[in-house]
């Protein structure tokens, strides 16, 4: 008996000890909270894994999965209409794409604003109607099925957007840009990644994609209107549009689609640039 209670108390101590025991440092939380109007979510998250998620209802519920819940300070607050999520964890805790050290779902009305800041965690964003802003160093940022003023930063993460609509300001340093099926306002650039552009430029406006060194391949969709201008310093331009005014060389094409009433802008520096 004397064996076993020591043989106990050595497992105790063992598991207070072992800051990444699930048994001792997993938790779990669950908030929800009644707004009314258009809501917001905002906050910094740093390495969590995020996933925003749009349905037909008055609550915001969080759901957070603490997986190393000593060394991670959590904490939601309500204004008004307003969440916010703040997250603080120790320097030296151990986090990975397959299993993040905070893990956060947030269940949301339709209407809602998102503002959302991460260092390396991946934020996932789907069947919102609102303005969305999200900023992160290394993680990736996935919108689906969304609309409104769109904000997109991103160090070195992919970046990606599929059926979205909106006015769009994507910046990425080294993570590669992908658009597809999206319509609205573009302003896109990014510094060596590519740009992937697959979609409908609204009429009248002001477009453009940048890059210094990176790819940039463009299928356009629907009717445009646009009057068109595409350049690379010495990267290779392939433009397979039939258009009016149209000039083409090596590295730029320009000409006039339907109207012209509005205008693209597609430029690098070496990357090859491709639209179709």
């Amino acid at each position: 008996m004397q064996t076993w209670k020591l043989l106990r108390a050595g497992l105790v101590l063992l598991l207070w000890l072992a800051p990444s025991c699930s048994l001792v440092n997993t938790q779990r939380r669950d908030e929800s909270f009644t707004v009314s109007g258009t809501a917001r979510l905002e906050g910094d998250v740093g390495i969590s894994r995020v996933v925003v998620h749009g349905a037909n209802t008055d609550q915001i519920r969080i759901q957070a999965t603490l997986r190393q819940a000593r060394q991670t300070a959590f904490r939601t607050t309500q204004s008004g209409s307003t969440i916010r999520i703040e997250v603080d964890t120790a320097a030296n805790i151990i986090s990975s794409a397959g299993q993040p050290a905070l893990e956060i779902i947030a269940t949301v009305p339709e209407m809602t604003g998102v503002e959302l800041s991460s260092s390396t965690g991946d934020i996932y964003i789907d069947e919102i109607a609102g303005g969305i802003a999200l900023t992160t160093s290394s993680g990736s940022l996935q919108l689906s099925d969304c609309s409104g003023h769109i904000e997109l930063s991103n160090q070195t993460g992919t970046t990606e957007c599929r059926r979205v609509d909106g006015v769009f300001r994507v910046r990425s340093a080294a993570g590669n840009v992908i658009l597809d099926d999206v319509s609205g306002t573009f302003d896109v650039e990014t510094s060596s990644s590519d740009i992937d552009f697959e979609g409908q430029f609204a009429d009248g406006e002001d477009h453009c994609l940048l890059s210094s060194t990176g790819a940039i391949d463009v299928a356009i969709l629907g009717t445009a209107n646009l009057r068109l201008h595409t350049a690379s310093e010495t990267g290779l331009v392939r433009c397979l549009l039939k258009m009016r005014e149209q000039l083409v060389t090596n590295h730029s094409c320009s000409g006039v689609l339907g109207s012209g009433a509005g205008t693209l802008q597609i430029r690098t520096s070496t990357g090859r640039v491709t639209v179709r």
